[in-house]
């Protein structure tokens, strides 16, 4: 059966800035070659297009904390057995993911992947590095049957200690995890891309 991602990006910057960026979100995707949903979350009610394939926006009143948002999805959007994947709207996917995907064994439930950081850096997946200030949220995928009723903290580098108490789940519970020494994600792409 093939991998069905969902891929979650929080709308925070202003509308202007966020549809071209989104644009480039989009494009990375498309040059993945997975099977994906993508779930904006955030745009105001009264914005939608209907550009980007398998897309569904979703509305939040107020506008919150972006770790807020990822939990929204969490509660809202029920488990079909997708793999989930933020990708803030500032990051993109680099297309290895394509490959990474036909990589993953079928009993993983979490799997984290290296990221370009900048022009000249790579962040490394090890497990030495599944720790805050040393990894990103777009450097992870977690099925979303084991996340259970875990959410992010609302505080900044709150998806370091969701994706290390994620980790260290999966090791308590036996499940297995998968570390790819390949890129995966552009971290701030927008800005240096």
């Amino acid at each position: 059966m093939e991998n069905l991602y969902h891929i979650v990006t929080r709308f925070t910057r202003n509308q202007d800035q966020s549809i071209k960026w989104l644009d480039n979100c989009y494009n990375s995707i498309i040059k993945t070659n997975i099977h994906f949903k993508w779930y904006i979350i955030g745009v105001p009610e009264f914005w939608y297009t209907n550009k980007y394939l398998n897309t569904t926006y979703i509305h939040f009143p107020n506008k919150p904390n972006w770790k807020n948002m990822c939990n929204y999805y969490l509660d809202m959007i029920p488990d079909e057995g997708q793999w989930v994947y933020i990708l803030d709207d500032d990051n993109q996917m680099h297309p290895n993911f394509g490959r990474i995907n036909k990589k993953i064994e079928n009993d993983t439930k979490l799997f984290i992947v290296s990221q370009q950081f900048s022009k000249d850096d790579t962040r490394i997946a090890s497990e030495e590095n599944i720790m805050v200030s040393k990894i990103d949220m777009a450097q992870f995928c977690i099925k979303r049957e084991i996340i259970g009723d875990l959410r992010f903290w609302e505080i900044y580098r709150g998806d370091g200690y969701f994706i290390m108490e994620q980790f260290t789940r999966c090791k308590e519970y036996g499940y297995k995890c998968q570390i790819f020494p390949e890129i995966m994600s552009y971290h701030n792409a927008q800005y240096w891309l």
